[in-house]
């Protein structure tokens, strides 16, 4: 009786029970909600048989627990079928202290010398086994298996263990404090290692040590009556609203570690049932303990059941046997029969609390030593459900609304929802929902929840579709009839809501450090951050922080789980998506980087610590059949020695205001401007470059037909027709010299030399007949289009389904000019392919404000001269350059995902020309050489990537020029102008869905043939 629907479970009405609706009566906004509701499935849940224990190795039933943490222990046929169980675990009478492990190395029982100790464990069953070991070998044990559970992570009620415990409380290394005392202590308990935030309860092992008989208190209630020394003891905690527990002892002091088993699954906002048999509730009226003497018979009786349809109780028990008793067992039927099994009771030391799984009758449980006397307590924890009970009596489940009150007047125009929430009271069953509903639209959703101490509260994100006075009803129903509301309340309200232009964030958001010379925290790293003091934060929150240290383009997530350690609140933190926290939000802005920008340049070349880790590259010789190789890499690099030492800006700088020349002209060379000559490729003229659309999901692009260059045109005045965002660039320089030495390359940075230095170093390495000599310069600006609309298409209840991205769009505009001259002197063919690491940009957070809510952008550039060529060459080429915009990036929306952006854009270039070299008599070329920047430009967006692209482009000169033997001296050349362009790029998006990681989102290498030119010229 389920369909998925838009990623939704569709869910009929007389499935889960929920109130029958004739269709034609039904609203369209309530068939939506309907619609809407998560089924849920009922959890596992079977009582062992009583049987022999699967291990009892006194008896010979096995072999003693050895120290080889990899042991398993069989738990029979039933287990195979369930993921998790209730385990007894009793130690014999240990000739030496012994201690009994279980996965993690984990301490889950401590036997002193010659006591008899036992306790209960929720155990992952893999195969039907469990894992247990102990500290050393031949420790004499009894394994006995209560029950065996299992379930889906959104079975109410399920109880699922953990493969392997989570550690959250240590005092002996001051994590959830330094040390137990009267004062209490605080430790979580969900949000880590798998454990949600919103469980119902968790199964939490505390080992404790203390000086002195003493008692231990816990948060939710509960009292751990220990003795001096050390005590295990695992219980079933229910977690405060900042997922932990408080810990305090009566009188003493002592340590405390502190260890997660397992959980129970809370039923969550929208499911169709919070309750099935075999779920496990918590006790909210019968949790004081209960103590007194019991004998085999005069057992000790007590109310262990909150109502009628709990078959079987869960209870935290200790006892201590009377005096001359012999080492017994507790058993729970009356009068006493069946082997001799249960909780053990020594006959000198009193036993820790144990969990004990005990059968209810009529509300009651009754326990009993099965020797001698003991003094018993006894105290509720919960209970797993049975069947429904049919009669009703005098005590129906009642429900009352407690928040918003009658006839008050909400506004939510920037809130998107407000919580109706209240108290329910379960009958002589477990609730099976809170449905609410109003008379305006009909039914609504299920409620969400909460097991709280000593009540059982509920609560829904809801709202209206527009302004007015609406009512609002809630029901209980509980599980001997589903379709019958047991009880009743309602309230008035006034409402403002949010209309189509307002802007909405969720309440739930959490907002820090928003003015940068007080931050509030510290950041430890992108996913923990640390407090002074307590904050006022729950699991499930959405923290926003403003740029802080550690953290410079601040923080978007979500609160997974809060820590004590070293005195500090440690709060880690988890992926949020960005409609978690924005629900309606329209930002369109183009960040624009002015010359008062603090922008800062560093000339990595010139402040490098180690250049060599600057250069990366191989050069290959290749021979006259053309086989290239072998490979050496390029990893020589020195600084040329000259009159003036390299200094800061040398090699990149900063320029602003009419520093700034990002225009393409016979300036940028040492060349007459007669012989200076540009022209233009118009964009979208050949087919040779891809646009966005035309990149698929790999990042790739496959052109379907041969590509050839069309013909050139004149350049406009200006930069091609584009207006800068910004006013400032920055400008690199490197005048490179790239040679080989005993057959190894070699890279010399001569940038800061005289002109006549440089020239005098460039002859001596072109003598060598295997050099180029490079004059490259380039200035670079950029800016970045940033784009947030949410829409909220929010009627009557919170659905993330209907809180759409419209448009999410991070698109950088890079405006760049490539200028370089070349002299290439390379007797025999070789093939060199290396990068110059030159400059670091980083540019100033740009940080906008939604309600107070920052969304904070910080941008960093880097920048390299890239050089690739295969060639075998005498020749100088005075002029090779480029100028281009280019736009590239992505756009999102929930409705179509991500799309790649990028242009077809005009590229203007120089027309090539050839020169000798110096004083010789002939040009030659065979092959060819390309020369430009290379940038690296990383986006952060709060702290995820997004994204972070690499791009370069080459000015690339290639072709054939010989000279003739007899005079007059002619050369006849071709020569191909081309852009070799490079965009490679990847994003993490989990802020926009939890899936988008690493995704590639361009992976383009395309060469651009731009001119060819034939002409025969004399030298």
């Amino acid at each position: 009786m389920t369909s998925a629907v838009a990623g939704v479970v569709v869910v009929s009405l007389t499935s889960v029970g929920l109130t029958a609706v004739p269709a034609a009566a039904a609203t369209g906004d309530e068939r939506e909600n309907l619609q809407m509701v998560q089924s849920v499935q009922a959890p596992r849940f079977a009582v062992a048989p009583d049987q022999i224990p699967v291990r009892d190795s006194v008896v010979g039933r096995g072999i003693p627990l050895g120290d080889d943490p990899a042991q398993r222990i069989d738990l029979g046929s039933l287990a195979r079928a369930h993921s998790s169980a209730l385990v007894r675990v009793t130690v014999q009478e240990p000739s030496a202290d012994a201690t009994v492990r279980t996965a993690g190395r984990t301490d889950v029982l401590f036997a002193p010398a010659g006591v008899t100790t036992s306790t209960t464990l929720l155990l992952p069953v893999t195969g039907g086994e469990i894992s247990l070991s102990a500290d050393r070998a031949d420790v004499p044990v009894r394994v006995e298996a209560l029950a065996f559970m299992g379930g889906l992570a959104n079975s109410p009620g399920a109880t699922i263990a953990l493969a392997e415990p989570v550690l959250r409380a240590d005092t002996t290394v001051s994590h959830g404090g330094t040390y137990l005392s009267t004062t209490p202590i605080w430790f979580g308990v969900t949000g880590d290692g798998g454990v949600p935030t919103e469980a119902r309860s968790v199964y939490v092992s505390v080992d404790v040590t203390v000086a002195t008989d003493d008692v231990l208190f816990l948060g939710d209630g509960q009292q751990l009556a220990l003795s001096a020394g050390r005590s295990i003891v695992t219980t079933v905690v229910d977690a405060d609203m900042q997922g932990g527990v408080s810990a305090t002892l009566r009188s003493g002091t002592g340590d405390l570690r502190a260890s997660v088993l397992g959980w129970v699954v809370e039923a969550v906002e929208g499911a169709s049932n919070a309750n099935f048999r075999g779920s496990y509730v918590l006790s909210t009226e019968n949790r004081a303990p209960v103590s007194g003497r019991a004998t085999p018979y005069a057992p000790l009786s007590l109310d262990a059941a909150d109502h009628g349809d709990i078959d079987y109780a869960l209870v935290l028990v200790s006892a201590t046997a009377g005096t001359r008793a012999d080492t017994t067992t507790l058993a729970w039927e009356h009068p006493l029969s069946g082997r001799a099994s249960g909780v053990a009771v020594d006959r000198e030391a009193a036993s820790a609390p144990q969990l004990a799984l005990v059968p209810v009758d009529q509300d009651e449980v009754s326990v009993a030593p099965r020797r001698g006397a003991a003094t018993l307590t006894v105290q509720t924890l919960g209970g797993f459900l049975g069947d429904p009970e049919q009669a009703q009596g005098d005590e129906a489940a009642t429900i009352t609304i407690t928040a918003p009150r009658d006839l008050d007047s909400l506004d939510i125009s920037n809130t998107g929802f407000f919580r109706i929430e209240g108290v329910v009271t379960a009958g002589p069953n477990a609730v099976d929902r809170v449905e609410i509903s109003s008379p305006s639209v009909g039914f609504i959703a299920n409620a969400e929840l909460d097991y709280d101490g000593d009540k059982i509260t509920w609560s829904l994100r809801t709202l209206a579709p527009e302004d007015g006075d609406f009512t609002y009803v809630a029901r209980v129903f509980d599980r001997a009839d589903p379709t019958r509301a047991r009880d009743e309340d309602e309230v008035r309200i006034t409402l403002d809501v949010a209309d189509a232009d307002d802007e909405v964030v969720s309440p739930d958001v959490r907002t820090y450090n928003l003015d940068p010379a007080n931050p509030e925290f510290r950041a430890i790293d992108e996913n923990t951050v640390a407090f002074v003091s307590r904050p006022d934060l729950e699991p499930g929150q959405i923290l926003v922080s403003g740029p802080v240290v550690g953290a410079e383009s601040g923080l978007f997530a979500r609160v997974s789980h809060l820590d004590v350690i070293d005195g500090e609140w440690v709060v880690s933190l988890t992926d949020a998506e960005l409609n978690d926290a924005f629900f309606q939000t329209d930002i369109d802005e183009t960040i624009e980087y002015g010359e008062d920008s603090p922008i800062q340049v560093t000339d990595l070349l010139a402040t490098a610590a180690d250049p060599d880790t600057l250069i990366e590259g191989t050069y290959a010789p290749v021979s006259a059949d053309g086989t290239v190789g072998p490979e050496v890499s390029v990893d020589d690099y020195e600084i040329a020695q000259g009159s003036s030492a390299m200094t800061a800006g040398t090699n990149a700088e900063l320029r602003t205001g009419e520093d700034v020349d990002l225009t393409l002209g016979a300036d940028d060379f040492d060349i007459d401007p007669a012989d200076f000559e540009t022209q233009c490729r118009q964009a979208g003229s050949d087919g040779q470059e891809p646009v966005g659309e035309e990149i698929d999901e790999n990042g790739e692009w496959h052109p379907t037909v041969n590509l050839t260059a069309s013909p050139s045109t004149a350049c406009p005045s200006s930069r091609l027709g584009i207006d800068l965002h910004g006013t400032w660039s920055t400008g690199l320089d490197a005048n490179i010299l790239f040679g080989l030495e005993n057959g190894k390359p070699k890279v010399i940075n001569a940038t800061h030399l005289e002109p006549w230095e440089f020239d005098a170093a460039q002859a001596r390495q072109l003598d060598t007949r295997a050099a180029i000599g490079i004059t490259a310069g380039g200035e670079v600006t950029l800016s970045l289009d940033f784009v947030l609309k949410v829409k909220m298409d929010l009627k009557w209840a919170v659905w993330k389904s209907k809180i759409k991205i419209v448009e999410f769009t991070n698109v950088v505009t890079s405006t760049f000019k490539a200028n370089a001259s070349l002299r290439a002197f390379f007797e025999a063919e070789g093939k060199l392919n290396f990068r110059l690491d030159v400059a670091e940009v980083a540019l100033p957070t740009s940080v906008f404000v939604v309600l107070g809510v920052p969304i904070a952008i910080t941008n960093r550039l880097n920048f390299a001269i890239a050089v690739t060529g295969k060639l075998k060459a005498e020749v100088a080429i005075p002029a090779v350059g480029l100028e281009r915009v280019d736009r590239f990036g992505f756009t999102y929306s929930s409705a179509k995902g991500i799309e790649r952006v990028k242009n077809d854009t005009p590229t203007k270039y120089v027309t090539p020309s050839l020169q000798k070299l110096g004083s010789s008599t002939e040009i030659s070329l065979e092959g060819g050489i390309a020369v430009g920047p290379e940038g690296t430009y990383r986006s952060r967006i709060y702290s995820f990537a997004g994204p972070d692209l690499g791009v370069s482009a080459q000015a690339g000169v290639e072709g054939k020029a010989a000279t003739t033997l007899l005079p007059p001296r002619e050369v006849e050349a071709e020569v191909q102008v081309y852009l070799a362009i490079g965009i490679t790029g990847q994003v993490k998006l989990t802020l926009l869905k939890w899936d988008l990681v690493n995704l590639k989102l361009f992976a383009i290498g395309v060469r651009l043939n731009l001119f060819t030119k034939k002409w025969k010229f004399t030298l």
